[in-house]
């Protein structure tokens, strides 16, 4: 080869290998920067702090009981180890109630809710590492923690609060169709998806392609000792196909992040499934369930809605209505 082009077969290769590069970068940002609609961020927000005063009204009693505990009990969680945090003081659980419903109604309204979602993340994730310093660790309280230190981080968190509905003049409001940075919704989607994933991972591994002949399913059913439960395994091929079923769906959810199409049947099942999982073995994910609904295109609704705000009577026009 001459020195020649040996030279512009050198000049060529970084302009491809940046072109590809441009690629890469441009798709990981639509990924997670895509604009959605400001309906969908506080679709996100109502979802958050819905499913935390949910929470406490019916979780938070074992964070309480912590304080009866002996402490010699105390296993600190990895990150309460690392900052040498230790059992929870007397009297600071009831404090941190009043804390969490007092902010976790603000944040539902929309007021100050960014802020109110950083304390709100910062108290529910301390009170969930104190419960999990004396039992064991579940993946089903995660998800709520996640969601709010994203509204914590994210600017237009307090869009669209409640105080819109009756205030009258001042800076006009956005639009619930107005396009912002849908990060937070992404990175929510992402979570939920690889829970399903690694459930479904994790059976293959541990149990591989046994998993879904249904015997492990039959015995789950046995140990819980639900009436249904002892009904359902005593037929072997309906459990069989019940678990495959539920192997496909966790492999394969992840799918639904680049075909959002499909949601349209995987969040369907994965309701199903979780609904069955309750009331047959017991397991509930009570606090996970809803977060499904940050799936939902709000852009028809908030469309129509923006329409209406600006049609009411003394209304100021508003950014991004026509």
């Amino acid at each position: 080869m001459s020195a020649r082009v040996w030279e512009g077969a050198e000049a060529a290769t970084p302009v491809a290998t940046s072109s590809a590069l441009a690629r890469f970068w441009a798709a990981w940002d639509r990924f997670w920067f895509a604009p959605r609609p400001l309906l969908s961020l506080t679709l996100l927000r109502v979802v958050s702090f819905g499913t935390l005063l949910m929470y406490i009204a019916q979780e938070y009693v074992w964070v309480m009981r912590l304080q009866d505990v002996d402490a010699s009990f105390y296993r600190p969680i990895l990150i309460f180890e690392l900052f040498g945090v230790g059992p929870i003081p007397p009297g600071l659980a009831a404090a941190l109630r009043v804390l969490l419903v007092g902010c976790g109604v603000l944040g539902l309204l929309g007021i100050r809710a960014r802020l109110a979602a950083a304390i709100c993340a910062a108290a529910y994730l301390y009170s969930v590492g104190q419960v999990y310093s004396f039992t064991n660790v579940h993946h089903g309280d995660s998800l709520l923690g996640i969601a709010l230190v994203a509204l914590a981080l994210c600017p237009s968190t307090s869009a669209l609060s409640a105080r819109s509905l009756w205030r009258r003049g001042g800076p006009a409001e956005p639009s619930p169709s107005t396009l912002v940075s849908g990060w937070p919704v992404q990175l929510v989607r992402v979570q939920i998806a690889a829970t399903y994933f690694l459930a479904g991972y994790a059976k293959l591994v541990l149990a591989g392609l046994a998993w879904g002949d249904g015997v492990s399913l039959q015995h789950y059913l046995l140990l819980r000792g639900q009436p249904i439960g002892y009904w359902l395994a005593e037929h072997a091929a309906v459990c069989a196909v019940l678990s495959v079923a539920t192997l496909v769906l966790e492999v394969t959810f992840p799918v639904v992040l680049f075909w959002p199409r499909l949601r349209w049947l995987y969040v369907p099942a994965a309701v199903a499934f979780h609904l069955v999982s309750e009331y047959v073995l017991g397991v509930g994910f009570s606090f996970f369930l809803p977060f499904l609904l940050v799936y939902a295109d709000p852009l028809p609704v908030a469309q129509w809605l923006g329409a209406y705000r600006d049609r009411l009577p003394g209304a100021s026009p508003r950014p991004g209505a026509r």
